[in-house]
Protein backbone atom coordinates (compact mmCIF):
# COMPACT_ATOMS: atom_id res chain seq x y z
CA UNK A 1 0.00 0.00 0.00
CA UNK A 2 2.72 2.41 0.34
CA UNK A 3 3.23 2.72 -3.43
CA UNK A 4 -0.36 3.65 -3.64
CA UNK A 5 0.06 6.69 -0.69
CA UNK A 6 3.41 7.69 -2.85
CA UNK A 7 1.86 8.10 -5.61
CA UNK A 8 -0.82 10.22 -4.18
CA UNK A 9 1.64 12.24 -2.63
CA UNK A 10 3.52 12.93 -6.14
CA UNK A 11 0.07 13.91 -7.43
CA UNK A 12 0.04 16.99 -4.68
CA UNK A 13 3.42 18.13 -6.15
CA UNK A 14 2.76 21.36 -8.28
CA UNK A 15 4.94 20.84 -11.08
CA UNK A 16 3.55 17.18 -11.87
CA UNK A 17 0.20 18.29 -11.20
CA UNK A 18 0.73 21.09 -14.24
CA UNK A 19 2.64 18.34 -16.43
CA UNK A 20 -0.09 16.26 -16.38
CA UNK A 21 -2.43 18.84 -17.29
CA UNK A 22 -0.16 20.18 -19.90
CA UNK A 23 -0.07 16.68 -21.27
CA UNK A 24 -3.54 15.98 -20.82
CA UNK A 25 -4.17 18.60 -22.93
CA UNK A 26 -2.46 17.81 -25.54
CA UNK A 27 -4.07 14.45 -25.45
CA UNK A 28 -7.16 15.52 -25.03
CA UNK A 29 -6.92 17.67 -28.06
CA UNK A 30 -6.08 14.43 -30.23
CA UNK A 31 -8.13 11.92 -28.39
CA UNK A 32 -11.18 13.20 -27.87
CA UNK A 33 -12.43 14.20 -31.51
CA UNK A 34 -11.50 10.59 -32.18
CA UNK A 35 -13.30 8.68 -29.21
CA UNK A 36 -15.94 11.07 -30.12
CA UNK A 37 -16.58 9.75 -33.62
CA UNK A 38 -15.94 6.54 -32.47
CA UNK A 39 -18.79 6.81 -29.82
CA UNK A 40 -21.14 8.01 -32.82
CA UNK A 41 -20.14 5.80 -35.39
CA UNK A 42 -20.87 3.17 -32.79
CA UNK A 43 -24.49 3.96 -31.89
CA UNK A 44 -26.25 2.84 -35.21
CA UNK A 45 -23.89 -0.72 -34.62
CA UNK A 46 -24.91 -1.25 -31.45
CA UNK A 47 -28.35 -0.60 -31.85
CA UNK A 48 -28.48 -2.52 -34.85
CA UNK A 49 -30.09 -0.05 -37.23
CA UNK A 50 -30.08 -2.14 -40.31
CA UNK A 51 -26.34 -2.16 -39.51
CA UNK A 52 -25.80 -6.20 -39.26
CA UNK A 53 -22.90 -6.77 -41.68
CA UNK A 54 -20.04 -4.31 -39.92
CA UNK A 55 -18.18 -6.91 -38.98
CA UNK A 56 -15.16 -6.05 -37.08
CA UNK A 57 -16.61 -2.76 -36.26
CA UNK A 58 -19.05 -3.67 -33.69
CA UNK A 59 -17.09 -2.46 -30.77
CA UNK A 60 -16.69 0.74 -31.74
CA UNK A 61 -19.21 1.77 -29.41
CA UNK A 62 -17.77 0.28 -26.52
CA UNK A 63 -14.31 1.61 -27.76
CA UNK A 64 -15.26 5.12 -28.08
CA UNK A 65 -17.59 4.84 -24.90
CA UNK A 66 -14.64 3.80 -22.91
CA UNK A 67 -12.04 6.52 -24.46
CA UNK A 68 -14.66 9.02 -23.24
CA UNK A 69 -14.74 7.37 -19.98
CA UNK A 70 -10.85 7.36 -19.12
CA UNK A 71 -10.49 10.70 -20.30
CA UNK A 72 -13.21 12.52 -18.31
CA UNK A 73 -12.37 10.46 -15.35
CA UNK A 74 -8.70 11.37 -15.81
CA UNK A 75 -9.34 15.17 -16.19
CA UNK A 76 -11.73 14.50 -12.83
CA UNK A 77 -8.48 12.84 -11.00
CA UNK A 78 -6.42 15.86 -12.22
CA UNK A 79 -8.44 18.59 -11.24
CA UNK A 80 -10.41 17.53 -7.97
CA UNK A 81 -8.92 18.47 -4.88
CA UNK A 82 -7.11 15.63 -3.02
CA UNK A 83 -9.49 16.33 0.20
CA UNK A 84 -12.53 15.95 -1.65
CA UNK A 85 -11.73 12.56 -3.40
CA UNK A 86 -10.48 11.52 0.38
CA UNK A 87 -13.92 11.97 1.47
CA UNK A 88 -15.75 10.68 -1.16
CA UNK A 89 -15.83 6.79 -1.98
CA UNK A 90 -18.31 7.09 -4.63
CA UNK A 91 -16.10 9.87 -6.39
CA UNK A 92 -12.91 7.31 -5.96
CA UNK A 93 -14.66 4.53 -6.74
CA UNK A 94 -16.11 6.24 -10.36
CA UNK A 95 -12.29 7.61 -10.99
CA UNK A 96 -10.83 4.14 -10.68
CA UNK A 97 -13.81 2.27 -13.03
CA UNK A 98 -13.25 4.96 -15.73
CA UNK A 99 -9.57 5.06 -15.85
CA UNK A 100 -9.67 1.26 -15.41
CA UNK A 101 -11.99 1.03 -18.41
CA UNK A 102 -10.04 3.63 -20.05
CA UNK A 103 -6.81 1.69 -19.60
CA UNK A 104 -8.53 -1.67 -20.94
CA UNK A 105 -9.66 0.00 -23.94
CA UNK A 106 -6.22 1.36 -24.20
CA UNK A 107 -4.59 -1.80 -24.24
CA UNK A 108 -7.08 -2.99 -26.94
CA UNK A 109 -6.49 -0.40 -29.18
CA UNK A 110 -2.50 -0.60 -28.87
CA UNK A 111 -2.68 -4.52 -29.39
CA UNK A 112 -4.44 -3.49 -32.99
CA UNK A 113 -2.16 -0.64 -33.99
CA UNK A 114 -0.52 -0.74 -36.98
CA UNK A 115 1.49 2.09 -36.37
CA UNK A 116 4.38 2.64 -33.96
CA UNK A 117 3.43 6.31 -33.30
CA UNK A 118 -0.17 5.25 -32.32
CA UNK A 119 1.38 2.77 -30.50
CA UNK A 120 3.41 4.61 -28.79
CA UNK A 121 0.44 6.96 -27.88
CA UNK A 122 -1.21 4.54 -26.26
CA UNK A 123 1.39 2.96 -24.40
CA UNK A 124 1.61 6.39 -23.02
CA UNK A 125 -2.12 6.88 -22.29
CA UNK A 126 -2.35 3.14 -20.62
CA UNK A 127 0.79 4.38 -18.45
CA UNK A 128 -0.71 8.01 -17.06
CA UNK A 129 -4.53 6.13 -16.56
CA UNK A 130 -2.34 3.42 -14.23
CA UNK A 131 -0.56 6.58 -12.64
CA UNK A 132 -3.93 8.40 -12.04
CA UNK A 133 -5.65 5.02 -11.20
CA UNK A 134 -2.72 3.93 -8.59
CA UNK A 135 -2.94 7.69 -6.93
CA UNK A 136 -6.50 7.59 -6.58
CA UNK A 137 -6.33 4.27 -4.62
CA UNK A 138 -3.84 5.84 -2.91
CA UNK A 139 -6.23 8.57 -1.66
CA UNK A 140 -7.99 5.96 1.04
CA UNK A 141 -8.04 7.32 4.61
Amino acid sequence: MQIFKKAADIMDIKPIRVSLISFGLLYSIFFVPMSLFTLVVGIPMILDLGASDYGKYNDYFFIGLGSIAGIITAWMRMLIKKETLQNSFLLRTIIFLGLLFGIIIGIILAARSNSEPMFLLYAVSIFLGLFLMVSTVGLNK
